[in-house]
């Protein structure tokens, strides 16, 4: 018989649903550090556009770009809002996921961060 394996798409449906909240909490959180302070997600992106070109071949984690960042924009009121900048740079082209590795802050007790790797022109 052909018919759809039911727990298949169940996960399909799942994982789409987690990912659009996902979504949505990161919109929430840049949202909420624009009206914190003005225009924080441009100057976090431009950031993150001067930080890519020093990140080494292996690639970086969001935590690894926090660090850069604290030097040129103020804290956002979520860390989440850091995820939305990412995920502009991801759908920009200008990184891609590389898989995953550590997570560098020792108070997140090596849980796994997706490591972020520059995608450079040939």
């Amino acid at each position: 018989m052909n018919q759809p394996d039911m727990f298949t798409a169940d996960r399909v449906v799942a994982r789409a649903r987690a990912r659009a909240e996902r979504d949505k909490g990161m919109t929430r959180a840049a949202d909420h550090a624009d009206r914190v302070a003005a225009e924080w997600q441009a100057k976090a992106y431009a950031a993150l556009q001067a930080y890519l070109p020093t990140v080494p071949a292996e690639g970086f984690t969001s935590g690894d770009f926090r660090r850069h960042a604290s030097v040129h924009v103020p804290a956002p009121p979520d860390e989440r809002a850091y995820g939305q900048i990412i995920m502009r740079a991801a759908k920009a082209g200008l990184i891609r996921r590389g898989g995953y590795t550590t997570h560098p802050d020792p108070s997140r007790h090596g849980a796994p961060a997706a490591l972020w790797v520059v995608v450079r022109e040939s």
